[in-house]
């Protein structure tokens, strides 16, 4: 991965890690200064990852690529819910109201019948 790539992955994180801090301040499910303290960290992340990335842009290219995941993983359906609603409605986990619903497994702890009396 080349430093540019890498570089350009770090401003994305950066800026993706600060959307979500003033979109969790929005929906009102953080207090202020919780929101001051997430851009803060982000903005310091964004500036450690970036000079990282002139040095080693192989590790840093992938752990931004991590880190975004995360970030998605966790604030899942933060955007309306339009990410979250295509992934559950492509993998046929939907259940007729919207809802993912899991698959109903049924088991068995009985044993067959074996043979009875004496053997020999």
């Amino acid at each position: 991965m080349s430093s540019r790539t890498a570089s350009t992955l770090v401003l994305l994180t950066g800026g993706i890690l600060t959307a979500y801090a003033l979109l969790d301040a929005r929906s009102g499910s953080v207090t202020g200064e919780q929101t001051y303290k997430r851009i803060y960290s982000s903005f310091l992340a964004t500036v450690a990852l970036g000079v990282a990335a002139d040095f080693a842009p192989a590790i840093v290219g992938p752990f931004c690529v991590l880190v975004l995941l995360a970030a998605w993983a966790r604030h899942k359906g933060a955007l309306g819910g339009i990410i979250s609603g295509t992934v559950a409605s492509a993998s046929g986990l939907t259940g007729p109201t919207g809802t993912a619903t899991a698959a109903k497994t049924t088991t068995s702890n009985t044993a067959p019948p074996g043979p009875t009396g004496p053997t020999g």
